[in-house]
């Protein structure tokens, strides 16, 4: 008697003592809750170690189904994810995170994480950040992460008063109409540099040119779109 109470104090089956299909269990061991459908599948869980994947393992995890693959939902402390679900594993996960920067200037920040793979034409797309204090503000960061964008620095040595050009190879930005800028890193525009340029734009190169009036190296940032 004693271990059948001592078992039942674990394990709570609703309705009583049923071992498959739709059924509620009630784990006093570990303090969660299972929801089982009529197939014998899981699909929800709330508990203190729901989502192993999560800092934040805590909260509940649901399971449902957007033809032709099962997807899961998960709310936690601090976050919002969601997921396609595999028979091994759990991937593609999108989310909506929220933290609090503690160190000065304090600041609280909600960043929405699109799960795509890198180098793909999906984005992660955008990180904001609200400062706390008597002056709201709003930080954007993460626009510029997504693989139709890529930008950098030239340091091109010129020969005095004749363009000269730098390759830019390697590139891997998406998209079919192209554009590109390249502005030269001077403190007086228009003295002794007098120009910058780009040509022979693709996918995975330019041409970097700047006008020198001296052949002083010169920085020269750039950067090219894909739409």
């Amino acid at each position: 008697m004693k271990a059948s109470l001592a078992s039942m104090l674990r394990w709570l089956v609703l309705p009583w003592g049923k071992t498959s299909g739709r059924r509620i269990v009630l784990d006093g061991q570990n303090g969660g809750v299972q929801i089982y459908d009529d197939s014998n599948t899981l699909v929800a869980d709330l508990g203190p170690d729901v989502n192993a994947d999560s800092q934040n393992p805590a909260g509940l995890w649901t399971r449902g189904y957007q033809f032709p693959r099962a997807i899961y939902s998960f709310l936690g402390g601090g976050i919002v994810q969601f997921g396609t679900v595999t028979a091994s594993a759990i991937n593609t996960r999108s989310s909506v995170s929220f933290s609090v920067v503690d160190s000065a200037p304090r600041s609280t920040t909600l960043q929405l994480t699109s799960g795509a793979p890198i180098g793909t034409t999906d984005q992660a797309i955008v990180s904001l950040t609200s400062r706390v204090g008597s002056a709201p503000a709003v930080a954007v960061s993460g626009v510029l992460t997504a693989s139709n964008i890529a930008t950098g620095l030239a340091q091109i040595t010129p020969v005095a008063n004749s363009p000269t050009s730098l390759s830019i190879t390697g590139l891997n930005v998406t998209g079919s109409n192209l554009v590109a800028f390249a502005t030269a890193l001077t403190a007086v525009p228009g003295s002794t540099v007098i120009e910058t340029s780009v040509n022979n734009l693709s996918n995975t190169s330019l041409n970097v040119w700047v006008y020198r009036t001296n052949t002083t190296t010169t920085g020269v940032y750039w950067m090219v779109i894909g739409r």
